[in-house]
């Protein structure tokens, strides 16, 4: 029976073998060690432009160079913005934190209304010419205050024996008007009744001559 012989190769084909895998080998060491190279740098690229890009888009931990620091690493639109992220809660609200509406409290009006001055009292101003308090059970004594805003107010009511167009009495120099001011107020028995608080503080009937006065309608701005 008829046997075929294999023949064995030349050692030229083993030599051009051997060449062609060391060639085709080479080239592909030197392509994984470019890629590898080349990732390499990428990364140190990343860490170099890491404070200028969103911590969102890194895409590896080391990139984030300070995310540490970032509160909310997320939302940081870079790293080396978010120095005191934990503790800027409120920082753009907080401009004015010692403040209001940017202006010191001696810019504002106190809440705080003054105790009211009874005429008569003591330590008051007093009645003059004969004008008293005495008066009927349901009638108010005559008063006043200044509020925050600077304004005098009278309230309250005051009575003579006999009628008059004297001085009832005179406000202090904080509580008085810059001019002469008049009103018309309410006088006996319904009347209508006028009176005039000078630049002296004296608040007196103009006329006609009046045995009760109801003063509470008058208000001014003192020293205007």
């Amino acid at each position: 029976m008829f046997k075929r012989r294999f023949r064995l190769p030349s050692p030229a084909l083993v030599i051009s073998m051997v060449t062609l895998s060391l060639v085709l080998g080479g080239t592909a060491v030197a392509a994984s060690t470019a890629k590898h190279n080349d990732k390499k740098a990428d990364i140190k690229l990343i860490k170099k432009l890491a404070p200028s890009l969103s911590v969102k888009h890194a895409k590896t931990a080391n990139s984030a160079t300070t995310a540490t620091n970032a509160t909310n690493a997320t939302h940081a639109t870079s790293a080396d913005s978010a120095t005191n992220a934990t503790n800027a809660t409120n920082a753009t609200n907080a401009t004015n934190a010692s403040a209001l509406q940017g202006k010191s409290a001696s810019a504002f009006a106190s809440s705080a209304i003054e105790a009211a001055h009874v005429v008569g009292a003591a330590g008051e101003p007093a009645y003059q010419n004969g004008w008293s308090n005495a008066l009927a059970g349901v009638d108010e004594p005559l008063s006043y205050f200044k509020d925050p805003w600077g304004i005098v107010h009278l309230q309250g009511n005051t009575s003579h024996s006999g009628a008059s167009g004297a001085t009832v009495f005179t406000l202090p120099a904080e509580d008085r008007p810059a001019k002469d001011l008049y009103f018309a107020v309410y006088g006996a028995g319904g009347t209508a009744a006028f009176m005039v608080v000078t630049s002296d503080g004296a608040v007196t009937p103009f006329g006609p001559s009046q045995t009760f006065l109801g003063l509470t309608n008058i208000t001014f701005r003192a020293g205007l």
